[in-house]
């Protein structure tokens, strides 16, 4: 999640910005990606039950799609990004992405 790009977010975005230092910011998003790493890990049934049913659905145009899969794939350098088929697949792909370079933190 990206706040800093939606508009309605600005001034949460800005209020963070003077607050808190980069070092800071950097530390949070670590700690929560490592939470959500931990969640996939043990919660891996409903997880996977909520990403087959969400694979089934298209929920955004293709356009979106198509754009999202292409910004992520830039940003992360993930090539899964490439084949996926649906916003859940993008979904998963990124869940994964978080999974697979978040799991060792805490170790």
């Amino acid at each position: 999640y990206r706040p800093q790009f939606f508009k309605e977010n600005l001034p949460m975005v800005l209020n963070v910005a003077d607050c808190l230092k980069n070092e800071s910011i950097e530390q949070y998003k670590k700690e929560e990606r490592s939470l959500i790493a931990k969640r996939l890990i043990n919660t891996q049934k409903r997880y996977k039950q909520l990403i087959k049913c969400m694979k089934a659905d298209y929920i955004s145009t293709p356009t979106k799609f198509k754009q999202l899969k292409k910004e992520l794939h830039l940003y992360t350098g993930d090539i899964a990004f490439k084949s996926t088929r649906s916003m859940g697949g993008v979904l998963n792909t990124a869940l994964e992405f978080v999974k697979r370079n978040y799991h060792d933190l805490d170790h």
